[in-house]
């Protein structure tokens, strides 16, 4: 994970851009094959707040996740 701040008269579209092509320069002869890397903006209003986790002996995983997809998710 790399974290990129900005200065607060950054063109931040196109530093982003620039920090893709570099990255995807820099890791093309080490991952040929394998998917790209995914970049991610956060701002104020998009970073995470709460981290759930959830258990239960009598839930497979797959339920706990759609319970926790559907019903706990929606009511937050």
């Amino acid at each position: 994970m790399v974290k990129v701040f900005f200065q607060p008269n950054a063109n931040i579209e196109k530093a982003i851009a620039q920090i893709h092509r570099d990255f995807a320069d820099s890791v093309a002869p080490v991952a040929a094959g394998n998917d790209t890397a995914a970049g991610i903006t956060y701002n104020a209003s998009t970073v995470p707040i709460l981290q759930l986790a959830l258990s239960g002996q009598k839930l497979s995983e797959q339920q706990l996740f759609d319970y926790g997809t559907n019903f706990i998710r929606t009511r937050l």
